[in-house]
């Protein structure tokens, strides 16, 4: 019934690297939807749970879903939910591995990692676990040592990406 972890994040990243590209200005994050749809108007709650999702990022994550899926109309009630939400970050890793000879010289210390970041959501009917929706956002990161992310900032570009790949789902009207 789930999907393969290694397939869907295939997928995934091949769908953020041809509609993201490889560079961002700023910050921005890439919507795409995977899987698409059910009778998903009739549901009118939902729980949510994260996997391996850094914990300062979690409230980030889970604040701006909820918005972004309660203008859907739907209610997060853990206790009497319609549907699970799942959100999962995916990461691959992007550095390319260099060897050093007796030629190299390194201007700066410490080297920049590059990677694929994707927050997989995947939305499962309650009582039958069949997924009924499934989309990700994502982003390509350059990350140097001592460098720390702006949630600010962050959490404006991470809100646009909930609300656009959530564009394509049903609104709950109440």
């Amino acid at each position: 019934m789930k999907m393969g972890k290694v397939a869907l994040g295939a997928a995934i990243i091949a769908v953020s690297v041809v509609t993201g590209g490889c560079s961002h200005k700023g910050i921005s994050v890439d919507p795409g939807v995977v899987a698409c749809c059910s009778q998903q108007a009739t549901y009118t709650t939902y729980g949510l749970t994260l996997e391996d999702t850094p914990e300062f990022l979690k409230t980030v994550m889970e604040e701006e879903f909820s918005v972004a899926f309660a203008k859907k109309g739907m209610v997060r009630d853990e206790a009497n939910r319609d549907l699970v939400v799942e959100l999962k970050l995916l990461r691959v890793n992007l550095t390319v591995p260099f060897s050093k000879d007796q030629f190299s010289e390194h201007l700066a210390p410490g080297d920049s990692t590059r990677f694929q970041a994707d927050m997989l959501i995947e939305v499962y009917e309650a009582t039958t676990n069949e997924l009924i929706w499934s989309g990700s956002i994502g982003r390509i990161h350059n990350v140097v040592p001592g460098e720390s992310m702006p949630l600010g900032e962050a959490k404006i570009a991470i809100a646009a990406a909930f609300d656009e790949v959530l564009k394509g789902y049903p609104t709950r009207r109440r």
